[in-house]
This record gives structure tokens, C-alpha cells and sequence, in this order.
């Protein structure tokens, strides 16, 4: 562990990995394929053309290939738990819970302040054993007094942060980790709204899990899933990530990226992993493959944080934006460190690549792809066939549609897992919302370039005021529920 609670990513002197885009060795590497390249295109421009087209061909199909196999197996598992549901971990007496830290980042958001303190003050825990951080930054006047302005239960804490850079969620959370006495540790954003039994449920489910088992992700999910077109896709989106994907990697023992919100740790394998990289603008997704590199394992905990969908397409395109970006980070970040092949060898590797590298790629790829296949469709233009000698042409066909039919099917296998039928017209139109994903990934590559660390934030409290649980006038109801997915364990 580490000697001091400062021994954390922002807090102490040294760097952190992504404080730095490309290492030295990275760069050289990079320029030296850009010369070879230039020289091959000005060489032979047709045969380097054919080999950019190939290459791309194989990436979108391995990235297909290696989703399909990991949702069909999800699709198996889960109708094997509608036929058996696993029983829930042994319930623990108050008394035998352990401390709990809760991590709440704010940043310019007073006007949900209120709604969050009234929702998390419902949860199902023992409040002597409970630590709530409300984490704000010095400058955010607003969101600090309206925190003072209200009577806090004792288990809240005002936490301001010190002045520092860069300022973003992720130090703020190290700083928080640097101050909690929990045993435990969760982090939760603004607008979300956990099952008011989610801490105790995960205390119980580490208390029987398999001990390489640090990190717990729950499900997330929209309240506001019916706001708007947006939202429906983002829906539709989350229900296959956190329904499908993620719990079919947990159960391949396979590196997981997390969601930024609901991961509930091991406040001491934090602290050896040092926390969050502050300069790392999708945090999460970057811890889930340290945790993976370490040694440790991430399990699925069935238990569903609502959250607030975002409604409108500007602020969504900065976000989508952000954790692309994060994305490809964190992908830089894990290429020279070697640490995940050394844990799950090529298997492993592979999987970190096709998910850090291999979805903003195929992003980047699909209108490209796209305007090809139907500018040929349209006028049968020869240079277009040019590009694809012989059997490279089925191939690349097949990869397009069977590709993209086979993306679209993952997500109304979701809908119907979830029996959204409401939502099934949004699975079907998902090239639409991928054409903004694309938008977004050209956009996030060129922000590598020019600010690299820039944290677009994302508004709350824009939509769903109708949908959100923390205006109920009495608690949600709290059914039964099961920990499943744990990965190198069962509960």
C-alpha cells in the first residue's frame, strides 16, 4: 500500500501515465510508420492504397467478430439466469457491514444538489458506518453555498478541493479517496440514483466473492429513456454495454472498462492502483484495465444506478466526445505498459485492444465505408473495385453489412432483454445515432492533437425532472436481487 494517502495520481509530485499522450519510443514509432507510409504511397499509391483498405477491412471484422461471440455468449447466460437465478450473498446484520465512503464529484451543479442529498440520505445503510464526500472545487461558489444552505444528515461531508490542475473528476475523487476511513468506496455522479439497497448489496457480495474480486461495476440505466429520439438511442446503447457486454467480459475473465459511476472498490486496492489518473479524461474505462493489469478482477453487481439521460445533442457530442478521447488515452497508455498481456497474455491483450482501440477506430471507419459502398451502388465506379482486388470485395461487403446488421441485432437483443418494445425502432435505426458516433470519434482525435486534457463536462438536470426517482414523494421500492457476473467467482 502505498505510505501516504498524498501517494495518489494529482496529489503528489509524480506525473501521471496520461499525463503524457505518446512516450518517447511511442513517437519514434509513429513516425517512422508516417514515413514509410508516405514513401509506399508515392512509391506504389495503389498497392498502399489496397493494404490501408485490407488493413481496415480486418480491424472492422475482428471488432465485429469479438462483439458478436461476447453477446451471444452474454445471451446464453442470461436466459440461463431467467431459467435459474442465482440467490442473493448471505444478508449481513448492521453491525457486521463495513465502512462505506461515498464519492460524489460536483462541478457547477447546485441546482441538483438538493434532489441528490434527499435521494442518497434513503440509503439502506447504517449511517454511523457511512460517509457521503460531496466533492466541489474552490471556484464553485454556487454549488458550495447552496450545499451550506442545507441542513445535511450526519453522514454528509463538504469536501473543497485544493487548487490544483488538472481540474478535473478524477482528482477530485483522489482527493476524497485521500480523506475516506471507509473500507469500502463508491462513486457516484450528480444525477444518479443507485437501488437505495446497492451499498449494502455490494458489501455482502464482496464478503463472499473470490478475493481477486477488487471492483464491483453495477448496471446503469436511464429514468428518462422515453425524453426524447437521444435518449432512446443512449438507452438502447446502455442496455447492451451494461446488460450484455460487460457481464460476458467479467464471466471471460477479460479486462473491463468501467462506466464512470457506480464502481464500488476496495478502498486499499484504490489506493495501491493510486486512484484515479487525473489527466485521463474517461478515467474509468483507464482503472478498469489497471485493475486488470494488476491482477485484480471486476465483477458485475445486479443491482441498476438510474441516471439522467442526455437529452440534447451538443452537450451530447462533448461527452461522446470526452470518452472517446479517454478511449484512445487510455489505449496509448496501456500499448506501453505491457502489464495486461502479462496478466491475460494475447487473449487478453486482444480484448484491450478491440475495445480501447477497436471501437473508435471502426467509428472512424463506417462513413468512410459507407459513402464507398453506396457511391458504388449508385455509379459502378471502377476505381472503387480497384480497391479491392479479387475476394477483397466479398469480404469487405461482408463486413460492412453482416457487420452492421450483426451491431444492430446486439441492440434489440437488448430491447427485447430488457422488453423496451418501446425502443425497438431505436435498435433498428442505430446507423443513424453510430453517424453521430462518428462525429464525435473524428472530433476526439482531433482534440489529442490539441488539447488532449480538456474535460468537456457534461449538464445535469436537464430533462427527466418527471421521471427522476428522487422526487417520489416515498422511497422506490427495493426488490429482491442476486449478484451475478462476478469474474474468477461466484457468489
Amino acid at each position: 500500500m502505498p505510505d501516504s494517502p498524498l501517494d495518489l495520481y494529482g496529489l503528489g509530485t509524480d506525473p501521471s501515465p496520461a499525463a503524457q499522450l505518446l512516450s518517447s519510443r511511442q513517437r519514434r514509432i509513429g513516425v517512422a510508420i508516417v514515413v514509410v507510409v508516405a514513401a509506399a504511397a508515392v512509391a506504389a499509391p495503389l498497392l498502399t492504397a489496397r493494404l490501408f483498405v485490407a488493413l481496415c477491412t480486418a480491424v472492422y471484422l475482428a471488432v465485429a467478430i469479438f462483439k458478436g461471440r461476447i453477446v451471444r455468449d452474454a445471451f446464453r447466460r442470461v436466459t440461463d439466469t431467467e431459467a435459474q437465478t442465482p440467490p442473493r450473498p448471505p444478508r449481513l446484520r448492521d453491525h457486521e457491514l463495513p465502512t462505506y465512503t461515498v464519492l460524489v464529484p460536483l462541478f457547477h451543479e447546485g441546482n441538483v444538489v438538493r434532489p441528490l442529498v434527499s435521494y442518497l440520505g434513503r440509503l439502506d445503510y447504517p449511517a454511523d458506518k457511512l460517509e457521503i464526500f460531496l466533492l466541489c472545487e474552490t471556484e464553485d461558489d454556487e454549488t458550495i453555498d447552496v450545499i451550506r444552505s442545507i441542513d445535511l444528515p450526519a453522514q454528509f461531508r463538504l469536501v473543497v478541493c485544493p487548487p490544483g490542475e488538472p481540474r478535473t473528476k478524477p482528482r477530485a475523487c483522489n482527493v476524497g479517496l485521500a480523506l475516506s476511513k471507509g473500507d469500502l468506496c463508491v462513486i457516484y455522479d450528480a444525477e444518479d440514483r443507485p437501488d437505495l439497497d446497492q451499498l449494502r448489496l455490494a458489501a455482502e457480495t464482496f464478503a463472499v466473492a473470490d478475493e481477486r474480486v477488487v471492483c464491483l461495476q453495477a448496471r446503469l440505466d436511464y429514468h428518462n429513456h422515453q425524453h426524447n429520439w437521444l435518449t432512446r438511442f443512449f438507452t438502447v446503447e446502455y442496455n447492451h454495454w451494461f446488460d450484455l457486454l460487460l457481464p460476458a467480459l467479467a464471466q471471460r475473465d477479460m479486462p473491463i472498462p468501467l462506466g464512470g459511476t457506480s464502481n464500488h472498490f476496495y478502498s486499499w486496492a484504490l489506493r495501491d492502483l493510486r486512484g484515479w489518473d487525473p489527466y485521463n479524461v474517461t478515467e474509468d474505462a483507464d482503472l478498469g484495465m489497471r485493475i486488470y493489469a494488476a491482477g485484480g478482477c471486476t465483477g458485475i453487481l445486479d443491482s441498476v444506478t438510474l441516471e439522467e439521460a442526455c437529452a440534447q445533442l451538443r452537450p451530447w457530442i462533448r461527452q461522446r466526445t470526452r470518452w472517446l478521447k479517454g478511449y484512445l488515452q487510455s489505449w496509448t497508455v496501456q500499448m506501453r505498459s505491457g502489464a495486461v498481456r502479462r496478466r491475460g497474455g494475447w487473449r487478453g491483450v486482444g480484448a484491450m485492444h478491440l475495445l480501447l482501440g477497436g471501437t473508435p477506430t471502426v467509428n472512424l471507419l463506417n462513413p468512410i465505408f459507407w459513402t464507398m459502398f453506396f457511391y458504388f451502388a449508385v455509379t459502378r465506379a471502377d476505381w472503387v473495385i480497384q480497391l479491392f482486388p479479387g475476394p477483397m470485395v466479398y469480404i469487405a461487403a461482408a463486413s460492412l453489412v453482416v457487420g452492421n446488421v450483426l451491431f444492430a441485432y446486439l441492440n434489440i437483443v437488448a430491447v427485447v432483454h430488457r422488453e423496451r418494445w418501446h425502443l425497438l425502432h431505436a435498435a433498428l435505426l442505430t446507423p443513424l445515432y453510430w453517424l453521430m458516433m462518428s462525429w464525435a470519434t473524428w472530433r476526439a482525435c482531433a482534440q489529442l492533437v490539441r488539447k488532449a486534457h480538456v474535460w468537456e463536462k457534461t449538464p445535469h438536470g436537464l430533462s427527466g425532472a418527471d421521471t427522476d426517482p428522487a422526487t417520489m414523494t416515498a422511497p422506490a421500492p427495493v426488490a429482491p436481487r442476486s449478484a451475478v457476473g462476478l469474474s474468477g467467482a461466484t457468489a
